[in-house]
């Protein structure tokens, strides 16, 4: 992983990990795994820390294009994510082209270049599951993922089956579909899905509740 480039992007967000989210920091950091999904409580800072997972998981040192997706249940889900990341690519004067359209029925696409690397980061909607097939991709935020069908976790596994990328997976169990709870559940073991799982509560938020 680049130091400086997580470092970078991170002050660019103005973003220092708590306690609990530097745990899940670590083991995105560490334990060889390519699926991770962060549970956490409303305001708990899990979109924040998906992000800053994002950028650990980049490698701008190599050379090639690259295509990362932002998933949620419609384009508008996906767009709190996106302006973390825009923000970050711009203050390191990376951004190389940007749509971003006000409708919310349209994607918004980001193309950023750091030497030899270059990147594309796109919403996408998974309403129609169909339109995530047929193509490969090297890492997506699935986000809002309680709220999305089985079925789309595992079109989003296998786009990135090809690169041996990965999915990083946030949402709240709060209104969720049943399958999120239990992939929450097993991910806590040791398994075979190349998976972890984590849970941030609201209150272990301190840059809004500082006393816990």
């Amino acid at each position: 992983m680049n130091e400086k480039f997580i470092r970078i992007t991170w002050g660019a967000l103005g973003y220092k990990p708590n306690t609990l989210q530097a745990e899940i920091l670590r083991s995105v950091r560490d334990s060889g795994n390519r699926f991770f999904l962060i549970c956490g409580g409303e305001r708990a800072g899990k979109s924040i820390t998906s992000v800053a997972a994002f950028f650990m998981l980049l490698d701008p040192l190599q050379e090639g294009d690259y295509t990362y997706w932002i998933v949620g249940p419609d384009y508008a889900q996906a767009r709190a994510e996106f302006d973390y990341i825009h923000k970050a690519f711009t203050t390191l004067g990376a951004v190389t082209s940007v749509s971003m359209p006000e409708t919310k029925t349209q994607p918004w696409i980001l193309k950023v270049q750091i030497g030899d690397w270059k990147a594309t980061i796109e919403t996408r909607t998974s309403s129609d599951i169909s339109k995530l097939a047929s193509f490969t991709v090297h890492g997506v935020l699935m986000v809002e993922a309680a709220q999305q069908l089985y079925e789309v976790w595992l079109k989003l596994r296998g786009r990135v089956a090809e690169t041996r990328g990965w999915v990083i997976l946030s949402g709240t169990l709060e209104n969720g579909l049943p399958w999120y709870s239990d992939m929450l559940e097993r991910w806590e073991a040791p398994n075979d899905e190349a998976g972890v799982s984590f849970s941030l509560p609201t209150w272990s938020n301190t840059a809004i509740f500082p006393g816990g």
